[in-house]
């Protein structure tokens, strides 16, 4: 807790964690014996999200970096069906990530076969105007 610096954020963030676990074991026990294939992006949010990846870690042009955000928002619109309230909340749901809690983060860096640390480089560098 001493990590976190304020205690508020820090007893929030331990329960938060505490209750994904919790929620994880239960998940877990509940699941054994059902078999299903493992949760994954789409395809093509997939693709796209290694192809950031692999561009942040090269120099990157403002009108390349630009044309990936405008090219990642297409996509989460289009797979919202059209519906910009939908994609508006995911975005809302995506930009509060830094509260989430590490199991979280863990499991949204899976769908996406990434680590968590590549993970989130890619949702910053897609936060950014």
């Amino acid at each position: 807790m001493t990590a976190e610096g304020e205690s508020t954020a820090a007893l929030r963030r331990l329960f938060a964690n505490a209750s994904w676990d919790r929620w994880e074991a239960k998940r877990s026990q509940a699941s054994q014996g059902i078999a299903r294939p493992p949760d994954r992006a789409s395809a093509s949010r997939l693709e796209l999200f290694r192809e950031i990846a692999s561009a942040l870690d090269e120099a990157m042009r403002d009108e390349a970096a630009r044309a990936l955000r405008a090219r990642w928002d297409a996509l989460l619109l289009a797979e919202c069906d059209g519906n910009v309230d939908a994609m508006g909340r995911l975005k809302r749901i995506w930009w509060t990530r830094g509260s989430w809690p590490d199991g979280a983060v863990r499991y949204l860096a899976s769908l996406y076969d990434a680590n968590p640390a590549t993970w989130e480089r890619v949702a910053a560098f897609l936060d950014r105007d």
